[in-house]
């Protein structure tokens, strides 16, 4: 073969192999070039938002089973979930924009993510607009789908310390929710509510049997986890001709454990206490721990650290004043209004001699250097004619101090204040003056003055 008919035998392979190289630069190839670009940012921000709401399911789930430490009330929940509707939306409408026209594994792991955080949203809004607790379950199944698709994702992008530690922080906060079936009898309705209670008295009273005080006015008997004991129960009323129908209801019990979320709680209550309708004063231990609260009819209540009532003392009067010890184990509180007692932590016992005033105590203070109280009040109506205001001080243990107790004030009372050293600061308004004075309890037995302004 000549090379003029080589040539032209070639011409047409070499314009072939040309054409499909110029179709293959025209389709790109799938690669992490075309995959989407702002994953690691979107990955973090999907983290923050399930954080979130791991830590609030923690919180309601805790509210919900009568816990007392670190929960948040159903009313707080649905305005929160509410917020974090509003930010999975602009979420989402970002990783919209991201992906189109993206293909790669970061794009099939992203939005699978995106779609479960919309679900998440729904069914938050759900519980905010109902309290459903089946709306609540369904919260908790889509957190956990949203950690598993988050850490699905992270294992297709670069190494990122913060999201791994927010994906292991986030899971640690263990919410669950069981379901269980409740039947109910429901006889009636009748023509009052006293027909109701002579009807349910006819049957006998049974524990778990109770009638309504509104219109309408029937008899229901439950809920009970068994229905054929439900059912029994029905047909025998039947017989004895009572009408009457069975009914079933979804209930839910929800559980939580691993460690407080005390950062992601932070806006929240650490603790939720029932105390009496008139308590207007609260009084915490040197950690937070033990917390005492005085009503306006004269009682103070002493709540251990696990929220639990263990001592309520009964004065003569309101209780304008309020505080604890600071000796490790061995701790005590003092409470009252005109007359201060002394009492031990957790019985509420009374220790030493109280303190009684002109008026009622209006300050006090504990000094833990010196281990001692001192309390401040105005005279009896706190104007010159109802006589002057008293200082008064007593050891942690409730002994009287010695000079210059007690000390007495201008009828408007004083200011008293600490420092760490010991030392007792007086200020009092006497002439158009503000003076102030200092002594040291236990070493002076005058007060030395240091300014008047």
């Amino acid at each position: 073969m000549s090379g003029a008919s080589t040539r032209r035998a070639l011409a047409p392979v070499f314009a072939l192999a040309f054409l499909a190289s110029c179709t293959d630069a025209a389709q790109p190839k799938p690669g992490p070039s075309n995959d989407v670009q702002a994953a690691p940012k979107l990955a973090r921000d999907a983290g923050a938002v399930l954080l979130g709401v791991s830590a609030y399911d923690y919180g309601l789930a805790g509210a919900l089973a009568g816990q007392q430490t670190r929960t948040v009330a159903a009313a707080r929940y649905g305005t929160v979930m509410r917020g974090t509707a509003a930010t999975i939306s602009a979420f989402n409408a970002t990783v919209l924009a991201g992906t189109l026209d993206r293909t790669g594994p970061i794009r099939e792991k992203l939005v699978p993510l995106a779609d479960g955080l919309s679900d998440l949203a729904r069914d938050g809004q759900s519980y905010a607009d109902g309290g459903d607790p089946a709306a609540f379950a369904r919260v908790i199944t889509d957190v956990t789908a949203g950690w598993q698709r988050l850490r699905d994702l992270s294992t297709t992008l670069p190494k990122d310390d913060a999201l791994q530690g927010t994906i292991a922080r986030g899971m640690s906060f263990v919410v669950t929710s069981k379901s269980s079936t409740l039947s109910t009898i429901t006889t009636g309705p009748y023509a009052s509510a006293a027909e109701a209670k002579q009807a349910l008295q006819r049957m006998g009273s049974p524990l778990n049997g109770s009638y309504t005080q509104t219109a309408p006015f029937v008899v229901r008997i439950g809920p009970d986890a068994d229905r054929a004991g439900a059912d029994k129960a029905s047909a025998g009323l039947t017989k004895q001709g009572v009408i009457n129908v069975v009914t079933d209801e979804q209930s839910y019990a929800f559980a939580r454990s691993g460690p407080l979320p005390d950062a992601e709680l932070w806006r929240e209550p650490s603790r939720v206490l029932e105390v009496r309708a008139t308590s207007r004063k609260i009084g915490l231990s040197s950690d937070g721990s033990w917390v005492v609260t005085g009503s306006d009819d004269g009682y103070a209540a002493l709540f251990n650290p696990k929220g639990t009532l263990t001592a309520l003392p009964q004065s003569y009067a309101g209780m304008s004043v309020l505080q604890f010890s600071v000796d490790g184990d061995h701790q005590t509180f003092a409470v009252g209004g005109q007359v201060v007692t002394f009492l031990a932590v957790p019985t509420g016992q009374n220790i030493g001699d109280g303190m009684r005033f002109t008026g009622a105590a209006t300050q006090i203070l504990f000094v833990p250097s010196t281990r001692v109280f001192i309390a401040a009040s105005t005279g009896s109506t706190g104007l010159a004619g109802g006589g002057p205001g008293l200082i008064g001080g007593r050891t942690a243990d409730g002994d009287p101090l010695g000079d210059p107790f007690p000390i007495v004030t201008p009828a408007a009372g004083a200011r008293i204040a600490a420092s760490d050293a010991g030392d007792v600061y007086i200020g009092t308004t006497s002439g158009g003056a503000f003076d102030i004075e200092v002594f040291r309890p236990g070493r002076d037995s005058e007060l030395k003055t240091v300014a008047r302004v």
